[in-house]
This record gives structure tokens, sequence and C-alpha cells, in this order.
């Protein structure tokens, strides 16, 4: 899914591997430039805050670099988080 040839600055997924997933989702780690606002994610089961592991919600602002973006996530349960971008999985529920 990677664009090849120059100039080609098209944003890819990288594939998570099936057992991060959960039946019914389809999942992608979240790249910096497809960090997009309404984007529903997942917070990656590694995150150091074990009380957001697995939380869903939406991104409702983008902050810094585009390159390198920190995000405002509205989670399911009402709370609003900041996150970088690394911490979250794409999902489509």
């Amino acid at each position: 899914m990677q664009g090849s040839g120059a100039g080609n600055d098209i944003p890819f997924k990288r594939p998570i591997p099936l057992e991060d997933t959960k039946a019914g989702e389809s999942v992608s780690v979240v790249i910096s430039k497809e960090a997009l606002i309404g984007t529903r994610v997942r917070v990656c089961e590694d995150h150091r805050a074990v009380h957001l592991r697995g939380e869903k919600g939406t991104i409702k602002h983008r902050w810094g670099d585009p390159d390198y973006v920190a995000l405002d996530v509205l989670l399911d349960n009402g709370l609003l988080q900041l996150f970088w971008f690394h911490e979250l999985q794409a999902i489509e529920d």
C-alpha cells in the first residue's frame, strides 16, 4: 500500500497484527498526516496509562507540526484527552 516514486507524498497505513484487533473492527496505525479531525480512533493497548488502553474516541483537534502531530481526542466516555498520533489506531466501527 506504499506509494513509490519521487514526489509521491500520499500517506499510507501500516498493517496491524490480527491479534491486536477486536472482532468486527478494521484497524490501522494512525500516521501523523492522516490524523484528521473526525477520525475514529482507539488508544493502543501498550499505552502507558493503563486506564486509557483500548478506549475509543474521535479526533477533535490537531496541534503542532504536521509530521509529528498531537491530537485532542474526545473519548466515548466523555473525557477529552491529548495523545501523540503514534499512541492511536484508526478504526472503522
